[in-house]
């Protein structure tokens, strides 16, 4: 089992790795800082599609700055923590965006997976819980609640959990292989 589970987090590992490949050959990809509201949003979304993510950050830095109610900025400013595997960071951006949306699924099972790869897995099983409190058939949050109780060897919890992942969507390979 020990071994399964090595090789299962060295395939998720490699799944969330990304590379970027930045030139300075024509000079550094400057950012006028006089962008603002949607303008400033679009070219955080351009870096975050390119893999830029240090630029993307501190894009959305700026927006988050000056509208601190913009949920989706938050979970893009999460997002792009997590692919700097900066974990504390995206923690404190989800967060920011489930205070700000109480009934977002998607939002606490961002938080679910940041604290899960931080290996917080109660903190993860809380955040888990409270996407499937709100979407109760979220195949997504029973499937990651499941996987990250494999990781945390509480393997009853991660049987029943995956179980009912399958249950809502049974054609999903990737549910199946982790139930093995």
């Amino acid at each position: 089992a020990s071994d399964y589970l090595a090789f299962r987090r060295a395939v998720f590992t490699d799944t969330r790795q990304h590379l970027s490949i930045d030139s300075t050959a024509a000079g550094d990809p400057a950012t006028p800082k006089d962008l603002k509201g949607d303008d400033l949003k679009e070219a955080a979304n351009a870096q975050v599609q390119r893999g830029n993510f240090p630029v993307a950050i501190d894009l959305l830095k700026r927006v988050v700055e000056a509208d601190s109610k913009d949920k989706a900025s938050w979970n893009m400013l999460g997002r792009s923590y997590m692919a700097m595997r900066q974990t504390d960071n995206a923690i404190t951006a989800f967060r920011k965006q489930t205070e700000l949306s109480e009934y977002d699924e998607n939002a606490f099972a961002s938080l679910g997976w940041a604290y899960s790869v931080a290996r917080r897995y109660d903190e993860s099983a809380i955040a888990y819980s409270k996407a499937i409190e709100i979407n109760p058939l979220s195949e997504y949050a029973h499937g990651a609640l499941g996987s990250m109780y494999s990781e945390a060897h509480q393997y009853e919890k991660a049987v029943a959990e995956l179980e009912k992942a399958v249950s809502i969507k049974s054609d999903n390979p990737a549910l199946q292989v982790a139930l093995g």
